[in-house]
């Protein structure tokens, strides 16, 4: 019959154009090309080599863990008058403790850098808790070295050579911290060289303490303290996770419920809203609303979309967080070396 005729007619004509409005929209959102790198020209090679490193020896040292002495001159939240006076009372043990560290810090020491060699990817992990460890360690084993028992009847008795060692110890710690604090990119990392800063002051003020009783000097840690502590963005720790999310995205597998150029597009433009915030605090904080939260959000591209939702973080609060964290570093420093200056 006609009817039934130009209904088979039709059957055809609708197949092929619904195969064509298919293909053209695969083409459009699944096999066109992922977008450029904005930030391509940004390197995240290490400063120095494997050798040069300090951060390979730090790895090397373990936290104190259990009740011992240097955890609790480490973990103890206390003052320098305390942890000097614990040293001292204690001294024979704190000794026994740190001396199995002091040839792993001798190497620390001898070591030209202290940077970050973390990659951008989340298959490679990268431990940068050392650093902390380190910072603290190199306070415990300075004051071992100065740390005296009270003798009697007689005024203590001044080791210049141990104070000489120890002074050495500390300097070399804040430069430590300082390198790393310069050299660090990813966000991690540069929020940990922030918390060095002000770990470093910290862990060297008991050993300030003893030498203002003891009337020695610290011309070493002095110099050390004498510049201020340079201020950091979070720029490049912004480009460095935008980096290992688009490798995460890269890995993939090809998917109708995902469309990789849209997804990196998404990572791009959250991570151009952060450098932004980044470079200049004083805008708008961008916001991040998860995608999970928004209605019809598995219309299109779900798979890339929960992908973000795993990946994607509020990355503008750590920004008046770093500019406190480091101003408090500074403050201290500027506590500690007047301290210093006071007592000669």
């Amino acid at each position: 019959m006609p009817g039934e005729r130009r209904r088979l007619r039709v059957w055809p004509i609708a197949l092929v154009a619904t195969l064509t409005l298919f293909a053209a929209w695969l083409g459009a959102h699944h096999l066109r090309e992922v977008p450029p790198d904005p930030f391509a020209d940004e390197s995240f090679a290490p400063a120095a080599s494997a050798e040069e490193n300090g951060l390979t020896v730090a790895r090397t040292l373990s936290r104190p863990r259990g009740d011992g002495l240097t955890r609790e001159l480490v973990d103890g939240g206390l003052s320098p008058e305390e942890a000097w006076e614990l040293a001292t009372e204690r001294l024979l043990t704190l000794r026994e403790e740190v001396a199995p560290m002091r040839e792993t810090f001798d190497t620390l020491d001898a070591r030209p850098r202290f940077v970050e060699d973390c990659a951008p990817g989340f298959d490679a992990p990268c431990e940068l808790l050392p650093v902390m460890w380190s910072t603290e360690l190199a306070g415990v084993v300075a004051l071992a070295e100065v740390a005296e028992l009270t003798p009697f009847d007689e005024e203590p008795h001044v080791d210049d050579g141990a104070w000489r060692r120890a002074d050495h110890r500390l300097a070399r710690a804040v430069d430590r911290a300082r390198d790393f604090h310069a050299s660090s990119y990813s966000l991690v990392g540069i929020m940990v060289g922030i918390a060095a800063l002000a770990r470093v002051v910290e862990t060297a003020a008991p050993v300030v303490h003893g030498a203002r009783a003891r009337g020695a000097r610290l011309p070493a840690l002095e110099a050390a303290l004498e510049a201020p502590f340079p201020e950091r963005s979070l720029r490049r720790g912004f480009v460095f996770d935008q980096r290992m999310m688009r490798r995460a995205v890269a890995d993939q597998a090809w998917g109708l419920l995902f469309d990789r150029a849209r997804t990196v597009g998404e990572i791009d433009a959250h991570t151009e809203a952060l450098v932004a915030y980044a470079d200049d605090p004083s805008r708008p904080a961008p916001l991040l609303r998860p995608h999970a939260d928004q209605p019809l959000w598995w219309l299109y591209d779900p798979g890339g979309k929960a992908l973000l939702d795993m990946m994607l973080t509020d990355g503008s609060r750590l920004v008046p967080q770093a500019t406190t964290r480091l101003r408090d570093a500074e403050s201290a420093r500027i506590a500690l070396l007047a301290t210093m200056r006071e007592a000669q």
